[in-house]
């Protein structure tokens, strides 16, 4: 007999996630390697909010769960992590010194990965069958290039801090066999250095940059979340103060972004909100 169970959990999946807890008040170092920067700017402008099916959720969630168990695994080989900034008992965080906006999180620190002791970021991630075999085909630079730019971000913007990275442990499970992948990323200051700049011209753009392709039926349009707004010219569709023409970002405090009508630095709720001044901001 069958029974509504898968419906009944996809439903709770949907009403528990709060669809605007994917508005980033940063612009995200996961973000500086991507190919589009006009998605990226999309994105840091809050122009769609998006909409997952539970399925997508789940596997959302399934990557969060696998950090815990990578940790566990490596300490009980032996090795020191640490999953939180002793000085602030939070996530590690490294942002840009010359634009704070750009920044984020990594998984973690390993104390004593290599004999010199150096500070060695921690990259998590899960894959399907198909991209791990090619992962271990190509490497990273070649197979994850968003993958390698997010940890060379984060080893660049780190040098400036207690806690310099020279080094990323790049540690992957096959979600299919539980096959694992490990790969010690060296710093290449060159890499950071260009995307740190590409990254800045974003955030300070006041316009759009150029599309990737002039087809929405480019592979990389094809399955991207601004398709309808980026192609045919549609409407962001939420409305909200990143979104609207008459703002502009904060770039030195990613937790305010600024009003020029009403001359006003705005709190993340009140960005949220909105006010009767909306005017969409063109695409």
């Amino acid at each position: 007999m069958k029974l509504p169970v898968i419906q009944a959990i996809d439903d709770a999946m949907i009403r528990k996630r709060n669809p605007l807890e994917g508005f980033r008040n940063h612009y995200g170092v996961s973000q500086i390697g991507k190919s589009c920067k006009r998605a990226s700017w999309y994105d840091f402008h809050w122009m769609t909010l998006k909409e997952y099916e539970a399925r997508i959720l789940r596997i959302f969630d399934r990557g969060h769960r696998e950090e815990e168990t990578f940790v566990r695994l490596l300490q009980d080989a032996g090795y020191s992590v640490l999953e939180v900034n002793p000085e602030t008992g939070e996530q590690f965080k490294f942002f840009d010194n010359e634009c704070p906006v750009i920044g984020g999180s990594v998984d973690g620190i390993l104390l004593d990965l290599t004999d010199d002791q150096t500070f060695v970021g921690l990259e998590l991630k899960t894959m399907k069958a198909s991209k791990f075999r090619e992962l271990k085909k190509k490497e990273c630079y070649s197979a994850q290039p968003v993958h390698y730019a997010q940890m060379q971000g984060y080893m660049g913007l780190s040098q400036s801090t207690n806690w310099p990275m020279n080094a990323f442990l790049y540690l992957v499970v096959n979600k299919d066999d539980d096959s694992l992948y490990s790969e010690l990323v060296p710093f290449d200051e060159a890499t950071h250095k260009f995307n740190i700049d590409s990254a800045r011209d974003v955030v300070r753009s006041n316009e759009p940059p150029e599309r990737i392709a002039s087809s929405e039926d480019w592979f990389e349009c094809n399955w991207c979340d601004h398709k309808k707004m980026c192609h045919r010219g549609e409407a962001p569709n939420h409305q909200n103060c990143r979104s609207c023409e008459h703002s502009r970002p904060n770039l030195l405090d990613p937790a305010f972004w600024e009003c020029i009508t009403l001359n006003k630095q705005l709190s993340r709720a009140e960005q949220v909100m909105g006010c009767e001044l909306y005017a969409a901001r063109g695409v």
